[in-house]
């Protein structure tokens, strides 16, 4: 199989003269074969990667990844999300040669590299395996473009007030990443199932962050709030007073599962993500039905009653819980 070599850098390192001496290296080749050395390079192996036919091989390397762009796609959304998905939905004959090049490219840079030697630089070599590792990157690109509006469409189900839409989808591209990183295609099943629990899970995790973040810094407003909602019902209580009941509510709330504290904080406006959530809303955020929503929330209400009495606030549990 003939190798697509890239276009050959010269070296401004002069050579010496003198009979017997070997020529000055060229720092710059050194650096560059030293950083092949130390970039972590992974990918899936595949025991038919050393035994292609050099036709398919060939096919693989030369692949016109231009094919997958769309050039002037403007679809209905602000600019910034709309040059994110210049790149077409992929079917699942173009998904799989997509990821067979990407590990491929990988797989043919990894054999190189472990032929790289600092003490007998051989610039070809290094080219050869640079432009692989280029490829790889570019073919890396299209999966993920190809994928975004797959992230988007799960943040807009998703999203709270305490997370926005593009910090969501900092972290949604992140872990979309990882996951094309990580996907196996010879398992027969589309990228798109695997992506989803992936993406959706790391989505899960930077929604829940949020909200701890966001219980932990409540600004004086808030507390002024809280004071006012129990000013009919209890006697009015000194500042401190009241930022002790309101420790104690946070412990108590601390002290539910995380499926009961996010909804309990949201229902009853401990903690705020928008307009007071439906149960068939919160059930959408944390994946399960609408009647184990209801179930979680009497259950977590029942708690929180029990320990207010254990901690002499049987008061407040009447007027409030």
């Amino acid at each position: 199989m003939q190798s697509i070599q890239p276009h050959r850098r010269k070296c401004s390192g002069r050579r010496s003269r003198a009979a017997g001496e070997s020529p000055v290296k060229c720092p710059k080749l050194l650096e560059r074969i030293e950083r092949l050395l130390h970039s972590e390079l992974s990918f899936l192996p595949n025991k038919a990667f050393g035994s292609l036919p050099e036709d398919e091989a060939e096919l693989l390397e030369s692949l016109d990844l231009s094919s997958f762009e769309r050039p002037g796609l403007r679809p209905s959304m602000p600019s910034h999300l709309a040059r994110m998905c210049e790149t077409q939905l992929l079917n699942g004959q173009q998904e799989g040669i997509l990821f067979r090049r990407l590990n491929f490219l990988k797989y043919q840079a990894n054999q190189l590299r472990a032929r790289l030697n600092p003490r007998k630089p051989d610039r070809s070599l290094v080219d050869r395996t640079e432009w692989l590792l280029d490829e790889a990157s570019r073919t890396q690109d299209v999966l993920v473009s190809a994928n975004v509006r797959l992230v988007m469409s799960l943040i807009k189900q998703l999203k709270t007030k305490e997370v926005t839409f593009d910090e969501l989808l900092s972290d949604g591209i992140v872990a979309l990443i990882r996951a094309v990183e990580k996907f196996d295609e010879t398992r027969g099943f589309r990228f798109s199932t695997y992506a989803t629990m992936v993406v959706r899970r790391e989505l899960f995790r930077s929604i829940e962050a949020a909200h701890v973040s966001h219980r932990r810094f409540i600004s004086a407003d808030q507390s002024q709030l809280i004071e006012s909602a129990f000013v009919s019902h209890l006697p009015r209580l000194p500042a401190e007073q009241w930022r002790t009941l309101y420790e104690t509510l946070e412990s108590m709330l601390d002290e539910l599962d995380p499926r009961e504290r996010q909804i309990i904080s949201a229902r009853f406006g401990y903690e705020s993500i928008g307009s007071k959530p439906s149960l068939q809303a919160l059930a959408n955020l944390l994946g399960v039905c609408k009647e184990r929503v209801r179930q979680l929330e009497k259950r977590a209400m029942a708690k929180l009653k029990e320990m207010a009495k254990v901690r002499g606030l049987a008061t407040f549990a009447e007027v409030y819980l």
